[in-house]
């Protein structure tokens, strides 16, 4: 699927480029191609199609040097943005941690896009739209995570709770993860629906029943039973 972009080069012109989405197989998750086909006419408005590129003296089309172009990517900000605003968390965020939430959004926001881990998001935030004008870099995340304490997380599920309560049933769920972390204290043997031979950890959550948001997680101890409950 194809759709065009518009991005503000660092000489005030505004470059037009087509890209082109698929998804990535090696990488399994969704990526793009981009090709720049012109700028925009600050009389017109309209596209103005790029020339032909002139040949040098080795019969080689010469291109214009990318740095003088800045692509910045904004959909996976203007979705993000918008899922927040919309169903509240943006004004939970602010109220708990007034500081950190445009770091904490950022992260979400990286999250959202790419499914790695945070130690990657230095290069992405350099070439996307944050909440952050300079960028995140990982050592800014490592710095905000000391911060998100049990005592904050806590505040926050509550002020998350009393946002959503009146809105709808909550359902409750416990699931296991799998791991193979010999690190992680919470990760022992017990009962594993997968039937998976690994130790785990079982999570506790609470969704909106309508909705499907998540209101509440907690981490409890994988030797913990998960039991079926069937209601007449």
């Amino acid at each position: 699927m194809s759709s065009q972009v518009k991005v503000k080069g660092k000489n005030g012109r505004i470059y037009v480029y087509e890209v082109e989405s698929f998804w990535n197989k090696e990488k399994k998750k969704p990526d793009s191609h981009r090709k720049c086909i012109g700028h925009i006419d600050e009389r017109t408005g309209e596209i103005v199609p790029n020339r032909p590129r002139a040949k040098n003296g080795n019969g080689l089309r010469q291109s214009k040097p990318e740095s003088q172009i800045t692509v910045t990517g904004s959909g996976s900000f203007s979705i993000v943005d918008k899922a927040a605003r919309e169903t509240g968390l943006m004004d939970c965020l602010k109220k708990v941690f007034p500081n950190h939430w445009p770091y904490i959004m950022t992260c979400c926001e990286f999250l959202a896009s790419t499914g790695d881990p945070l130690y990657l998001i230095d290069r992405w935030s350099a070439h996307n739209e944050t909440y952050l004008p300079n960028g995140l870099i990982s050592q800014r995340v490592s710095e905000l995570l000391q911060c998100l304490t049990l005592s904050k997380q806590q505040e926050f599920f509550r002020t998350w709770i009393a946002h959503n309560e009146s809105k709808e049933y909550f359902a409750l769920d416990i699931t296991s993860v799998s791991s193979y972390s010999e690190f992680i204290s919470m990760v022992k043997y017990g009962y594993n629906r997968d039937h998976e031979p690994l130790p785990q950890i079982n999570l506790l959550m609470i969704t909106g029943q309508k909705s499907k948001l998540p209101i509440y997680f907690m981490p409890l101890d994988g030797k913990i039973k998960d039991v079926k409950v069937k209601l007449e």
